[in-house]
């Protein structure tokens, strides 16, 4: 009988979409409406779709890389 292995697993968070605000410039904003410093959305956080075989969180990366 081969080896058995063995590794915890845990729930995560990988993705969060449509949570954040940002500007025409992908720069995050608070609550208050201000600028976070240093502070980009990109991917699926910044084009609020996901799902089986997206391809918007490459597409949203894409244009904030070349921006």
């Amino acid at each position: 009988m081969p080896p058995f292995y063995a590794s915890p697993a845990t729930w995560a968070v990988h993705i969060a979409i449509g949570g954040l605000k940002e500007d025409d410039a992908f720069a995050v904003r608070s609550k208050a409406g201000q600028v976070i410093p240093d502070l980009f959305a990109c991917g699926e956080v910044r084009s609020g779709i996901c799902g089986v075989g997206s391809i918007a969180d490459g597409i949203a990366a894409g244009r904030t890389i070349c921006a």
